[in-house]
């Protein structure tokens, strides 16, 4: 993606798949999701928050589901499907099947979910993506984002 970041923190808005959420939740970059969320406004799909917060239990072992779900749905805009979402998913996929190629159903969700609302999509890994390029989606990488957010806050530090 040649886009600046400023041009991605003005024009779009993110949607993140659940591997990109835990991978801002790591150690590694957790301090920096305030400052991302200062730039820009996350969506997350209702499926992708079930999946991060199946990964949660599943690891860490935490019981409290309802305040988990709680502080999620405070930092990030969750996003339901609604009939057009539902309306793409179905033609993409039909689409894909036409091609010998079935998809996995949350990634298409959250690639009609970019399409139909314009966000950009936030993947860990933006290969598992690529094949949906062909529908004009916009896919960078959690490397990619939080490397040009540093560069945006060092470039503004400067300025002061």
């Amino acid at each position: 993606m040649n886009l600046s970041i400023e041009d991605i923190l003005e024009k779009f808005e993110l949607l993140v798949d659940a591997p990109a959420l835990a991978l801002l939740h790591s150690s590694e970059y957790k301090n920096l999701v305030p400052l991302i969320l200062a730039k820009t406004k996350i969506h997350v799909s209702i499926l992708s928050l079930i999946d991060f917060l199946a990964y949660l239990y599943y690891i860490k072992r935490i019981n409290s589901q309802i305040q988990v779900i709680d502080v999620l749905k405070q930092i990030y805009d969750i996003v339901n499907v609604d009939d057009r979402i539902v309306s793409k998913v179905a033609l993409m996929k039909s689409d894909l099947l036409h091609h010998s190629i079935n998809p996995d159903n949350v990634d298409l969700i959250n690639v009609a979910i970019a399409l139909e609302k314009g966000y950009i999509l936030v993947a860990a890994d933006p290969a598992d993506y690529e094949i949906y390029r062909r529908y004009g989606l916009m896919v960078m990488s959690v490397e990619e984002l939080v490397s040009k957010v540093r560069e945006l806050v060092i470039s503004e530090s400067s300025k002061r």
